[in-house]
């Protein structure tokens, strides 16, 4: 993947470093234990990052492009919500 590149994308990137630090303060809370996260308008990657851990007990941290496994079918459609939702904004 690409450097992003998040004026090209028509995104600022002070607010976009917000997403990173609320990503922080939510893994450090213990919402959850990691992510990756791709924001990407019109095939520009705006923002790629990964936080906190794929094994937490382990302290193994997450890897870019790691297979996630999720424990509910409730899981699967909130990305695609979420896209979604960030196209209309």
């Amino acid at each position: 993947m690409t450097a992003p590149r998040p004026r090209e994308a028509g995104f600022d990137p002070k607010r976009l470093a917000l997403l990173g630090r609320a990503i922080e303060a939510d893994i450090d809370a213990e919402r959850y234990d990691g992510c990756e996260v791709v924001v990407a308008r019109g095939g520009v990657v705006a923002y790629h990052g990964t936080r906190g851990w794929a094994d937490r007990a382990a302290r193994r941290p997450v890897e870019r492009a790691q297979p996630f496994i999720t424990m509910s079918i409730g899981k699967q459609p909130r990305p695609t919500s979420l896209t979604h939702s960030c196209r209309q904004a």
